[in-house]
């Protein structure tokens, strides 16, 4: 039986990233409560306390007061703009620091900035891609000569393949849309190879674990990955070990990550460090690689993780698995990739419940497009309340 003496929180302002934490973070013995926007979060069985608040309103005072009526072991900012919105909030350095994966202040350069981690891998000697800086499309046209084509401009702060747009001659530069010029944007070499998520957990800069997985296959060309070949850490070379340690010292990173690289002719191009968990969190408990265990073995000796991880019995020498909510809708229906051997049954009403939102989010998105349409531009604003209250069958949320 796991003895539960540590307590964690999770602040997020959606269910996709967060609602596997409560059930792996219970395994590694911690009281987990939750602040969250979204009502899906309410399901979860593996909660203590689930605090609901509307898209509108701010974390800052909820916060606070849950964090006076509990001293927690381990808070997790679960999204990248909640990382953003929490680094451009008026609390005070200390309070951040208490939330934030980062250990100083001088680590929140690279939260959800691709041109601050562009430039923190180049001062520490992490590989990464030829990289500049652009301001408007003639910077833009000036440094994509020195890069050289193909490229990639990638806004500063997006996620999920959004804001990335490839580019092979000055004309497609050109006749990219001026408005993602309004911010600073990432101009990066376009490296040719395999694609590899190596997202690790960090606690005070100490690698505790990672996964190695191939991207089979990928929602767009540049968007999130549905299918994964995954590799137990027993396969993984020595010098992954030595990179990832790096990045964990150079990024000053306290807890989970999104790490994607690209091997080409034996070298890793690291391009994305978002540091946050993923939706894949949980999957090396397919082939017997819980991170639970190693979280738990951190929080009661300190333990860190090196190279070599023994294998273990009967263990697969790679595992192809898909994500189930990434997936086509009739792909789910009819079991490709055996996709349902690998969907998480701990908590079957929570799992019920993300099924049925995923097999009739088209109609909804459908109706919210409808609506745009009709309804003039300056109320468009309100739409997301709009998408709440379908969600919440209803109930309106508290505007701020």
């Amino acid at each position: 039986m796991i003895k539960h003496s540590l307590n964690a929180l999770l602040i997020g302002r959606d269910h996709s990233l967060a609602w596997a934490l409560p059930q792996l973070l219970t395994r590694a013995g911690f009281c987990v409560d939750s602040i969250n926007s979204s009502p899906i979060m309410e399901k979860c069985k593996f909660l203590r306390s689930c605090h609901v608040i509307s898209p509108h309103q701010l974390f800052r005072s909820t916060i606070l007061n849950k964090m006076k009526e509990q001293n927690y072991d381990w808070i997790i900012v679960t999204d990248d703009g909640t990382l953003k919105e929490i680094v451009e909030s008026d609390l005070s350095l200390t309070d951040k620091l208490k939330l934030l994966p980062v250990q100083k202040e001088e680590n929140f350069i690279h939260l959800h900035s691709k041109i601050g981690l562009s430039k923190v891998f180049a001062s520490k000697g992490i590989n990464t891609p030829l990289f500049s800086i652009a301001h408007n499309v003639t910077e833009a046209l000036a440094e994509a000569d020195q890069v050289g084509y193909p490229l990639l401009v990638k806004i500063d702060s997006s996620a999920g393949g959004a804001g990335v747009f490839e580019v092979n001659n000055p004309s497609e530069l050109q006749s990219l849309n001026s408005k993602i010029f309004d911010q600073p944007v990432l101009i990066q070499q376009m490296i040719s190879g395999a694609e590899w998520d190596l997202s690790a957990l960090y606690f005070k800069g100490n690698l505790i674990h990672f996964n190695c997985a191939k991207i089979e296959k990928r929602c767009s060309k540049f968007g999130i990955s549905s299918v994964r070949t995954y590799y137990p850490l027993s396969r993984v070379d020595e010098q992954i070990f030595h990179e990832l340690a790096h990045i964990g010292k150079a990024l000053g990173i306290h807890g989970f990550t999104n790490i994607s690289c690209i091997q080409s002719q034996a070298r890793r191009f690291y391009f994305e460090v978002d540091v946050r968990p993923n939706v894949w969190v949980e999957f090396p408990r397919f082939f017997r690689e819980d991170p639970a265990i190693r979280i738990r073995e951190w929080f009661s000796h300190k333990k860190t993780l090196s190279y070599p991880v023994p294998s273990l019995p009967n263990q697969p020498q790679k595992i192809l698995l898909p994500y189930f909510l990434r997936l086509k809708r009739s792909e789910l229906l009819f079991n490709r990739y055996g996709v349902w051997k690998y969907i998480p049954k701990d908590d079957l009403q929570l799992i019920f419940t993300l099924v049925r939102v995923f097999m009739f989010s088209g109609i909804k998105g459908r109706i919210i497009s409808i609506i745009k349409w009709i309804v003039p531009k300056k109320y468009h604003t309100h739409l997301r309340t709009i998408k709440y209250i379908l969600l919440n069958k209803n109930k309106s949320p508290v505007l701020k």
